[in-house]
């Protein structure tokens, strides 16, 4: 991914989404970052991946893996909630250390940004009143999906002009819910989690099937943190905290913490998106 979304705040300090670390703490790797002892992040409104709850807490699961990159290297994290636009860039200008938010690993990101290990995948999700799922048999229905996504050239080249194509997921679903489409394609995640939340009443929100015309319906992306290229060490550090994560069960607690399927979390070997 990844699209723009969701609730557009913009350049606004938020708290350090961890304590202060203890005089006894010993960093598991010693990294350079902007301002020493603190790691500069910068995201957008993702949720569940980054977002700031009601009660302006930052929270998510790209967030509570942050917290413990932190917590193992005895360094505080000082997040930034910034204009979707805004985040991947100001890592490529020096301006923040990391990204965090869902961003797809991808060839084009990996020219001038170090990508972490995969964290999740992002599969391809439908919202419907029956439940289809299947990309063929949706030819004589109204379908809509968000710019930004992988799938949105190969829906194209199916759909042509009858696909709608909509700014943000909360413009899709408001269509779903008028009625104005019959069939929204989204991030599976994006779906499942707002369905939690009490939208998509009254639909099905499904993975779509694999279908070998949309290559990322049967592989789909992975997504991970963005950190500035040359920054080797803090790159290390990250991967191996996401190793151990993962090997430790937690990357898979804290997905379904958030209420996703362990699915997501079943990356593969690393791979990039084209």
């Amino acid at each position: 991914m990844k699209a723009a979304l969701i609730l557009g705040l913009c350049c606004s300090l938020v708290a350090s989404a961890a304590t202060a670390q203890s005089k006894d703490c010993k960093p598991v790797h010693s990294f350079k970052t902007i301002t020493p002892g603190e790691i500069t992040v910068f995201y957008n409104q993702y949720p569940p991946f980054a977002y700031q709850d009601s009660g302006g807490q930052l929270k998510g699961i790209d967030v509570d893996i942050l917290q413990r990159i932190a917590s193992d290297n005895c360094v505080k994290i000082n997040a930034m909630v910034v204009d979707n636009a805004a985040v991947v860039q100001g890592v490529v200008a020096g301006k923040a250390d990391l990204a965090i938010g869902g961003w797809y690993r991808s060839e084009a990101r990996s020219k001038v940004l170090g990508l972490s290990e995969p964290v999740t995948l992002d599969l391809m999700g439908v919202a419907s009143k029956d439940g289809v799922s299947d990309v063929s048999q949706m030819a004589n229905r109204k379908v809509g999906t968000v710019t930004g996504f992988l799938w949105v050239s190969d829906l194209k080249r199916l759909f042509g002009d009858n696909l709608q194509l909509y700014p943000t997921s909360v413009a899709l679903a408001q269509d779903l819910a008028s009625g104005r489409l019959d069939v929204g394609i989204d991030s599976y995640i994006l779906q499942s989690y707002g369905q939690k939340l009490g939208s998509y009443r009254g639909l099905k929100v499904e993975v779509a099937k694999p279908n070998q015309q949309i290559p990322s319906s049967v592989q789909p992306a992975q997504t991970g943190f963005l950190y500035t290229k040359d920054n080797k060490g803090f790159g290390e550090a990250i991967d191996d905290t996401i190793d151990k994560m993962r090997k430790d069960g937690a990357i898979l607690k804290i997905v379904e913490t958030y209420g996703q399927s362990p699915t997501i979390a079943d990356v593969g070997p690393p791979r990039l998106a084209k």
